[in-house]
This record gives C-alpha cells, sequence and structure tokens, in this order.
C-alpha cells in the first residue's frame, strides 16, 4: 500500500524545482536529510519489547507518521513544509523495517519468507511501473495536481493500518521480555567497536563511504539538470519510476547469479564505478 507514495516522493525534488523554483540549498537541504534522518530511524526499533503487541504498535505508529504529514500538503504548499514531511517520510518509512522483519520471521517460514518476497515484490514492480505513468501525467496536465496527489497517495497508504491491526503475530519465548533502558549512544558506540573488530567490514564500509558521498554530492543538481532539458512530467516519471521498475526486473535475477560467484566488495565497486562513468557521461 505504499508503493503509490514512493512513486512521487522519488522526484520530489523536480516536483520542488518546476513548482516552488526551489533553490539549489533548499535542494541540497531535500537530499542530504535523508540520509542523515535515515541514521535516526535505528532508535525507533529500540522501543520493541518483543511481544506481539508492541511489534505491532511500533510498526503501526511508524507507518502512521512516515504518510502523516502529507495530509496536510494542500494547506502547506511551500518548500519549506516539504523538506519538513519528506524528512518525517525518510525517518519513519525506514523505522518501521525492523518490526516487519521481525513480524515476517516469526509468522513465516523460511520457504514462505522467499516466496511472499518475491511475489509481493513483483507486485510492486507491476504497481510501481503503472503508478509511475498516471503521476506523471497527473502532475503536468492538471494545475497543482501534486499538491493533491500527495494527499491522495498518503491516505491510501495509511489505509493499510487497517489490515495491520488485524495482523496475527506468534509470540516466542526468546523475545517475549522487556527490552534494555533506551541508550543514545548504543548503536553509535556498536558500531564504532564492530568496525574497531571486523576489519574486512571496514573496509567495505570506508569504500561505501567514499562513493555514496560522491553520489551525495550529485544528487542535488539532478532535478536541475532535468528539468533544464524541458522533459516533461510524464517523461520524468517514466524515466525515473517506471523505467527504474523494468530494470529491477530484468537485473535482480542477474544480480542473484553474480552474488554467489563473486565477492559483494567486487560487485560493489563495479556498481560504483558505472555510477561515476554515466554522472561523467552527462552534461
Amino acid at each position: 500500500m505504499i508503493e503509490p507514495f514512493l512513486s512521487i516522493h522519488s522526484v520530489l525534488g523536480l516536483i520542488l524545482c518546476n513548482y516552488l523554483h526551489a533553490s539549489a540549498l533548499q535542494i541540497a537541504i531535500l537530499t542530504t536529510l535523508r540520509p542523515v534522518i535515515s541514521f535516526l530511524s535505528f532508535y525507533w526499533g529500540s522501543f520493541i519489547q518483543g511481544d506481539s503487541r508492541s511489534l505491532r504498535w511500533n510498526l503501526m505508529v511508524a507507518h502512521a507518521l512516515s504518510l502523516i504529514p502529507f495530509i496536510f500538503v494542500p494547506l502547506f504548499p511551500c518548500v519549506e513544509y516539504m523538506i519538513f514531511a519528506s524528512a518525517m517520510f525518510t525517518l519513519f518509512y525506514r523505522a518501521e523495517t525492523p518490526a516487519l522483519m521481525e513480524i515476517i520471521r516469526r509468522n513465516l517460514s523460511k520457504n514462505q519468507r522467499e516466496t511472499s518476497y518475491s511475489s509481493a515484490t513483483g507486485a510492486a514492480y507491476v504497481e510501481g511501473i503503472l503508478l509511475a505513468l498516471f503521476t506523471g501525467w497527473i502532475i503536468e496536465h492538471l494545475d497543482s495536481g501534486w499538491i493533491y496527489l500527495f494527499f491522495f497517495y498518503a491516505l491510501i497508504g495509511l489505509f493499510s493500518l487497517f489490515f495491520q491491526a488485524r495482523l496475527e503475530i506468534s509470540e516466542t519465548d526468546s523475545l517475549n521480555q522487556k527490552g534494555a533502558r533506551f541508550s543514545f549512544l548504543e548503536p553509535i558506540l556498536s558500531g564504532l567497536n564492530l568496525l574497531k573488530t571486523d576489519k574486512q567490514f571496514f573496509r567495505f564500509q570506508l569504500g561505501y563511504f567514499f562513493c555514496g558521498g560522491g553520489l551525495m554530492f550529485a544528487m542535488p543538481a539532478i532535478p536541475f539538470f532535468l528539468t533544464s532539458h524541458g522533459f516533461g512530467f510524464t517523461t520524468l516519471f517514466t524515466s525515473n519510476s517506471a523505467i527504474k521498475e523494468v530494470g529491477m526486473i530484468l537485473a535482480t535475477p542477474l544480480w542473484g547469479y553474480l552474488m554467489k560467484r563473486f565477492r559483494y566488495e567486487t560487485l560493489s565497486g563495479v556498481v560504483f564505478i558505472c555510477c561515476a562513468v554515466f554522472l561523467g557521461t552527462l552534461q
């Protein structure tokens, strides 16, 4: 139920550039806030106590908080509010993942998880392609259409709370206990300790840091690059969402085949080199 919203949120920078005439600084803030806010999402999982009620509450509250700010977009259609709403979405959309993964682990066997994931992923890809074409057409042909699409897509996403509230979650004795006291420094210290003890992981993260940082520097410029070429929103949504979904469908079997035969570090390096070559060809 969240896929409709992801389709429009992924090109938020393009919308702000075209309709609200966002400055380069505002687009940079929008882009850099997403990875920074994602770090804070890990703390949301510390509120999970282990029982089914806590898991359901954690999932539903995070899901609701990720979408509710966009319901008020028609009242506050400005760059500053859109940046705030985007930050809230990024924070809580990622924060609900630990509870969701734990629920799936408890309710489904390993084979069932793999089958269900494949089916859900395939359905989401098809849905994303259709919605990308529809969303692009609406934004391009209806004045202020993007404002109300955020509103309606957020409502569609919130409708999934109806199903989450009725979700049965299996109890397990090993996790049915109260968690440790919340500590702001605990995730940071655990991460630093992991980097110290696992040298291979440290090297991987160091390379990922530099390559990911380079991509972050490029992201704020992409909305201005695309809008300056006069592309319509149907074209922009098709290229950013529909074609991306098709690429994922085609590439997933290939990556599954390659990951069985090559190291993750090697494959990651190839991906980042391809990204660098692509950005270098843009004029």
